[in-house]
């Protein structure tokens, strides 16, 4: 039994619109390669397109301070049908680090993997981690035994007792906690384990779901890379509150800090789950008197957090899992868990294919087009050739010799061009060695390692704050730098693309021309973040000690691999750059080759020049039907997508 029908329907119904996109895109390719327009640049993003589809996943990601009930949330929706609380969510026994379920397909295998917490002491990020299966503990999983994935899953839970300097060390002390009265204890209890993964054979993960749980405020705090980079890249976040306490402020400072920003750039939808409401049902009162109770909450909520009442969700997560578990559907409803189940169907599905739209529709439509102006200009030239022979047909035959003349002059003028083209792509080559100088990791490297100096020296706020500052000077006119080069090149290709048009008539439709506007937003956001970190944010909860190791785990980390995109998309462009114009060229010397033999045996007969022309004509009727196969799929793409 799938208890998560509405949740199930949703991946569902999305996996059968990728699907629907890898048709078209199937059939593209064929039709390409029977009709000889599958140039270098087709297949490029052809499996460009295929291989973002592939690794696509959707990720929902709840978040909120200890005690919410979030994981109990978790085994509701997802993992009901085991007949079990399969994470542990007992008052004090809940997971202590941040976890990601999903599954893995490349090893096809159930298991828990765990990060140690000594791992906060290496100089490395949890995306390095990531690539160091020595550093884990990895615990089997046997998904048929649900006693065992249970008692396995119980891991997530534990915890070390360390001394306070020990947990200082980690990062993990918070003074102002520790010391309410003077008084230290002897020892403190931390997370046995940084960060773990789980991979389980769930029918939603197999189809590319992964779910992320956060523990609380104080590991969203003191890791940042859960902070800035994998709660903004979920498709849905789900912040849960308790109806038994309210919004209260440590509530708020996650709500502000990690969540509400990152809503204005789509990647994140938000959704407020008010969760424990069966706090408020009392045998003492009427049914309305609790709704009532209920809607008070939900609009001290609305008004606190700021978001409209659509955006939250009254329910009880541990009634939602008892009544999935027993089948009791009248505790079902009432638990409030249906509501949620559509709306993160309709949040996550949507969300997901807004960001194919960015990613694929664009490369999409750009290479249709191309192929449509290719196919427009081999109209135009037929058109042009037919008009010709069909006026000489009743003409001399000094006249036919008079045009064939007239083509082989336009064959050698071309192959002169032709054959320049070597030089300009040596021209593009040298305005992209210039770039890749620009963009020298020595010099990245140089601003990462002057700033690292500049914040381990500098023990203040304000010594902190200048330091970044510095950093952030100089990255941006690192960006500068590389923009300039970036002009230069798009002129370069621009240039050459107008004079093959000029002389030939060739009108090719350019590359999409290399822009750094999106990247130049990234930066200003990276920036931004390391504004705030600079200002104290989560300071208190990481130590001054820490501060340092943290910016170059999160902000440097994230920088490096900026301009590291950077690089790869700006090589990418360079090497493509002159394909389209190549591909042209190469089928308009064929088509000025054909026009030469054509005229020369026309030149023998009347009956082979009404041959020609009729070839000729039928090639047009060819050309035009590509043209309105070519509309066609580009309105199937846009309407598809």
């Amino acid at each position: 039994m799938l208890a998560n029908k509405k949740l199930s329907d949703g991946v569902n119904q999305y996996e059968a619109w990728k699907n629907h996109i890898y048709a078209i895109i199937e059939n593209l390719e064929g039709w390409l390669e029977q009709h000889e327009l599958f140039s270098e640049e087709a297949w490029n993003t052809l499996a460009r397109c295929f291989n973002k589809l592939e690794r696509d996943r959707i990720t929902v990601a709840f978040v909120g301070e200890f005690s919410r009930g979030k994981t109990e949330l978790i085994n509701a929706l997802f993992f009901s049908d085991t007949g079990r609380r399969l994470l542990p969510s007992d008052a004090g026994r809940t997971t202590m680090c941040p976890t990601e379920i999903l599954y893995d397909e490349d090893r096809a295998e159930a298991y828990i993997r765990l990060l140690p917490i000594e791992t906060r002491l290496k100089e490395y990020t949890l995306t390095e981690l990531l690539k160091m299966p020595d550093e884990w503990h990895e615990i089997p999983l046997d998904p048929n035994d649900s006693a065992s994935l249970e008692n396995n899953f119980r891991e997530l839970a534990n915890t070390l007792q360390v001394k306070p300097d020990e947990a200082r060390r980690y990062g993990l002390l918070n003074e102002d906690v520790l010391h309410p009265e003077g008084r230290q204890p002897k020892t403190i209890d931390i997370p046995k384990w940084r960060h773990a993964i789980i991979s389980y054979p769930h029918s939603l993960l197999k189809h590319g779901l992964t779910i992320l749980d956060t523990p609380g405020l104080n590991a969203i705090g003191t890791e940042p890379e859960l902070t800035l980079t994998m709660l903004p890249s979920a498709q849905a976040a789900i912040f849960v509150l308790g109806a038994d306490t309210g919004v209260s402020q440590t509530d708020l400072d996650i709500w502000h800090h990690n969540l509400n920003g990152h809503e204005k750039s789509r990647r994140s939808r938000l959704t407020v789950v008010l969760n424990k409401v069966d706090t408020l049902w009392d045998d003492l009162r009427s049914p309305r008197e609790i709704e009532d109770s209920i809607k008070s909450q939900i609009l001290f909520t609305a008004r606190t957090l700021g978001v409209s009442l659509s955006k939250i969700f009254p329910l009880s997560a541990q009634k939602s899992l008892i009544g999935l578990v027993r089948g009791d559907q009248q505790l079902i409803k009432r638990s409030g868990i249906i509501e949620l189940e559509n709306h993160i169907n309709h949040e996550v599905s949507q969300s997901k294919q807004e960001i194919i739209i960015q990613d694929i529709n664009a490369e999409l439509v750009n290479l249709l087009e191309k192929t449509r102006s290719l196919v427009h200009n081999r109209l135009a030239q037929e058109q042009s050739q037919q008009h010709e022979m069909t006026d000489i047909h009743q003409q001399s035959d000094t006249a036919i010799s008079h045009l064939l003349e007239q083509t082989q002059q336009e064959q050698d003028k071309f192959r002169l061009n032709s054959n320049a083209l070597k030089e300009f792509e040596h021209a593009v080559d040298q305005k992209a060695r210039e770039l890749q100088e620009v963009l020298d990791q020595k010099a990245f490297e140089q601003i990462i390692n002057q700033a690292k100096n500049n914040m381990q020296q500098s023990w203040t706020s304000k010594g902190i704050q200048q330091a970044i500052a510095i950093f952030s000077d100089q990255l941006k006119q690192y960006m500068d730098a590389i923009e300039r080069k970036v002009t230069e090149n798009r002129q370069l290709i621009k240039n050459i693309y107008q004079r093959f048009e000029k002389d030939h008539g060739i009108g090719v439709i350019q590359p999409k021309a290399f822009s750094l506007q999106q990247h130049q937003k990234q930066l200003e956001t990276i920036l931004d973040e390391a504004k705030a970190f600079g200002k104290g944010y989560r300071i208190s909860l990481t130590g001054q000690s820490q501060l340092a190791r943290n910016f170059f785990a999160t902000i440097g980390q994230k920088t490096k691999e900026l301009f590291a995109d950077i690089q790869h998309e700006m090589n990418h462009w360079v090497n493509s750059s002159l394909q389209p114009l190549a591909f042209q060229i190469e089928d308009h010397r064929d088509m000025l080759n054909r026009q030469v033999q054509d005229l020369k045996m026309a030149t023998q007969s009347r009956e082979v020049l009404q041959q020609k022309i009729n070839e000729t004509s039928d090639r047009i009727d060819q050309n035009k039907h590509q043209l309105v196969y070519i509309d066609d799929v580009i309105n199937q793409v846009r309407s598809s997508i």
